[in-house]
């Protein structure tokens, strides 16, 4: 495999995230009350501030954890010596991964305000969300049951931050009907 393979596949991803970004925000832009200046600002600040709270996460709490994780597995006869290419591609797996799973409460904010669920919907769900998000601390993570809670932990706080905002900003309904 070449360089620009594993470019490819990064691309691909980032165009998925930004087609997955302009439906919510049409979405959202058919939800009304809002105008769509203020729709435009929550979903670049708000999804590129949560983006950047998970990979801080990742980079300052998971990595570090998940390498020493690795290297305590060096013995006298086996030395822990990583490959660069792989060890970049590992952080950056899990770069991404925890910058999209940290835009949960932005995803939430516009299907609340397009009317798709609301907050009594994600209470009532809850026990779903829970075997969800440990499922994808497991598919995400490097192979550790740590990873794994360092992961699921944040989405489970994420999906109650998302019963808030979907408190805060779902659609009211009419008073008149």
């Amino acid at each position: 495999m070449y360089h620009g393979e594993r470019f490819n596949g990064y691309s691909h991803l980032a165009a998925t995230l930004l087609a997955a970004t302009g439906v919510c925000l049409l979405l959202a832009l058919g939800a009304g009350a809002m105008d769509a200046w203020q729709v435009t600002g929550v979903a670049i600040y708000g999804a590129t501030l949560l983006f950047l709270f998970g990979a801080s996460f990742a980079h300052f709490v998971v990595f570090p954890w998940a390498w020493t994780f690795f290297a305590s597995f060096a013995t006298d006869y086996a030395v822990f010596m990583p490959k660069i290419a792989s060890t970049f591609s590992l952080y950056a797996k899990m770069i991404v991964a925890f910058g999209v799973v940290f835009q949960l409460p932005t995803v939430v904010f516009f299907l609340a305000r397009a009317g798709l669920v609301t907050h009594r919907t994600l209470i009532r769900q809850a026990r779903i969300a829970t075997l969800v998000a440990f499922i994808l601390g497991a598919l995400l993570t490097p192979p550790d049951a740590v990873s794994q809670v360092l992961l699921a932990g944040p989405i489970m706080a994420l999906y109650g931050v998302g019963i808030l905002i979907a408190w805060l900003f779902g659609r009211r309904p009419d008073a008149g009907a």
